[in-house]
Formats: C-alpha cells, sequence, structure tokens
C-alpha cells in the first residue's frame, strides 16, 4: 500500500487538530476551514456511518464497511459525502463526528 495514499487524510488530521486548538484557531481563523475538512475514518466511525444509514434508509449508498485498508477512493467518497449529511442532523461538520462517535461508545 502506497503511503502517498495516505497524505491527503493525515494532513486532514492535522489541520483538524489545529482547529481543536483555541490557540492556533484563533490566531489564523480555522473555523473557516472546518466544513471543507473530511471525517477521519477508522474501523469505528466507518461501522457506525454504515449503520446509520442504514437505519435511515439510506443502507445501498454506502458499501458494507470491511477496513480502512480496504476503502476505496470511490468509497471514501461515499462515506464521506454521508456523514456530511448525517452530520447536518446535528449541525455540525462532518470532521467533528469522529469525536462524538468515539465518545458514544460504551464503555
Amino acid at each position: 500500500v502506497s503511503q502517498s495514499r495516505y497524505k491527503p487524510k493525515l494532513i486532514n488530521i492535522y489541520i483538524r487538530d489545529c482547529v481543536y486548538s483555541r490557540y492556533l484557531n484563533e490566531a489564523y481563523r480555522l473555523e473557516s476551514v472546518e466544513r471543507f475538512l473530511e471525517v477521519p475514518l477508522d474501523g469505528v466511525v466507518g461501522k457506525r456511518l454504515w449503520q446509520a444509514s442504514n437505519q435511515l434508509g439510506r443502507g445501498s449508498r454506502l458499501p458494507r464497511w470491511k477496513s480502512i485498508r480496504a476503502l476505496t477512493r470511490e468509497d471514501s467518497d461515499k462515506y464521506q459525502a454521508f456523514a456530511a449529511e448525517f452530520a447536518g442532523f446535528s449541525q455540525l461538520d462532518r470532521v467533528h463526528l469522529d469525536v462524538s462517535i468515539w465518545g458514544a461508545r460504551p464503555g
């Protein structure tokens, strides 16, 4: 697996973490980029998004979650599009979904 495949994801996560820093956010007005950032996909987030798509009757839009390594660009784009829609129900930007999904896990 090419490491260059992961560079955009790492940059996305880095910028998201900068958004979470009050000092960097204020200094560089990073709140303006939040809507462009993707939700970091991993097994927990991918499975929850897949479950949510089925619960909302949109299951045919997302392929069943397998693993991050098996994720294609096309499938990632589908997950990101659904994440934006799903986040909109909570009036969030999709970049913040992983925090709420991981925080909602039992135990």
